[in-house]
């Protein structure tokens, strides 16, 4: 069985590799700034729009600090999906349009 360990910095870098760090107000591992998880073995790997893109789908990039949506698509159901009028009112509801930053309201 495992073993009970005190969750911090160190707890972290064993989990997820040297560049993970303890988030105390969330209670979680998170990736250093400039770093995301890989596909696989959730191990902290330095950022870029492949590592985003191979990790979520060809819809997500890396913005230097975290993987997010690449211009012109819009988060739906946790997938960066192409932005659309159609889309955004899913999301947002009939008053919502798509813009050049994504889906606003009308």
């Amino acid at each position: 069985k495992g073993k009970c360990l005190l969750a911090g910095e160190s707890l972290c870098a064993a989990m997820q590799g040297p560049h993970a760090t303890f988030d105390a107000v969330k209670g979680t591992c998170l990736c250093r700034e400039g770093y995301t998880t890989d596909l696989g073995k959730q191990l902290c790997v330095r950022g870029s729009p492949s590592a985003c893109s191979s990790r979520y789908g060809t819809g997500w990039t890396f913005d230097g600090t975290q993987c997010t949506c690449r211009a012109g698509h819009v988060r739906l159901n946790g997938t960066c999906t192409a932005g659309t009028d159609a889309t955004c009112r899913e999301v947002l509801g009939n008053n919502a349009t798509v813009g050049p930053l994504g889906c606003t309201c009308k």
